[in-house]
């Protein structure tokens, strides 16, 4: 069995092929049979939910032109997104997409994660900084 190992099974999802040619994905989260994204591009950002089955847009919001869209993530009902060069980023109702408020960082914004607690970001560098979801400071 050449380029698998024994024993182990190829499992996942084909995904239908999605129009993209205007934006970049730069977050992505599959979420109750959902892909919640983020996509960057300096006046063609958005955030937007997709059905996974057909790739239908169900909902999304417009970035502000002068963002460009990067890493996003989903906590305690909502979505935090980052912007790329900025230093600001979003929170939306997950539910309603509604802006909720927003929040300013140090640097660039690229990946954007969460431990279930906290939210992870990544510079692009080799360290990741932990951030309080409700006051956005460094905890670690």
């Amino acid at each position: 069995m050449r380029g698998k190992a024994a024993g182990a099974s190829q499992t996942g999802h084909r995904l239908p092929e999605l129009e993209m040619r205007h934006a970049f994905t730069q977050g992505l989260v599959c979420l109750d049979g959902q892909l919640l994204e983020s996509t960057g591009l300096n006046g063609k950002s958005t955030l937007r939910r997709v059905e996974l089955s057909t790739g239908r847009i169900l909902r999304h919001v417009r970035v502000p032109a002068e963002y460009f869209a990067e890493g996003m993530t989903v906590l305690g009902g909502k979505i935090y997104q980052l912007t790329w060069q900025n230093q600001k980023g979003f929170v939306y109702d997950l539910a309603t997409f509604t802006l909720e408020k927003e929040f300013s960082y140090a640097g660039e914004g690229w990946g954007l994660t969460t431990d279930g607690t906290h939210l992870i970001m990544s510079n692009g560098s080799d360290r990741l900084r932990f951030l309080d979801p409700n006051s956005f400071r460094v905890v670690k």
